[in-house]
């Protein structure tokens, strides 16, 4: 599988994520994400996600999606030395997103952690699937469905295998 990457042509980053690049690996299943910068690209793809560089780490640490481990400079017509630069900026600001994904975490299982139950309150329900598993995807949309007109508050994620596993969001 290819590495999750930033790209800084938004449409190397189209071409890339339709190829709809996933691994191999039956237990663990991902798609490669495909952020870019540049101009928002109408498109259907769960794994083209658009993120200007000016918010790279905000946009990194908040999101769910796992991070990028590559950049691709294709389309810039710069020199060696500044690529270089560029990308020693880029993992600077990936590490930042990283050491602040990791507080946010840290709130967010605190916060769980102090929340109390009140079974007073009306059932919140938290469904989880994938779209690997086509039946039980549509088993657990359909359980959502009656579980929602039954008046209980459901959460169905749809996992597409480019979700961060260790991110609490």
């Amino acid at each position: 599988m290819q590495p999750d990457t930033y790209f800084f042509s938004s449409q190397e980053a189209l071409r890339v994520a339709q190829e709809q690049n996933r691994s191999d690996d039956i237990l663990q299943y991902k798609l490669q994400v495909c952020y870019y910068n540049g101009e928002k690209i109408d498109s259907e793809l769960v794994n083209l996600v658009h993120l200007p560089i000016e918010n790279l780490v905000d946009g990194l640490a908040l999101g769910r999606f796992r991070l990028p481990e590559a950049v691709d400079f294709t389309g810039l017509e710069l020199s060696r030395e500044v690529l270089e630069e560029i990308e020693k900026n880029f993992m600077i600001s990936l590490s930042q997103a990283k050491l602040y994904r990791e507080e946010l975490n840290k709130v967010y299982i605190e916060k769980s952690r102090a929340n109390r139950l009140d079974f007073s309150e009306q059932k919140r329900i938290y469904l989880l699937t994938n779209t690997r598993t086509r039946v039980m995807q549509y088993i657990s949309k359909d359980i959502a469905h009656v579980l929602k007109q039954r008046g209980h508050d459901v959460f169905l994620d749809l996992l597409y295998g480019i979700e961060d596993i260790g991110c609490a969001k």
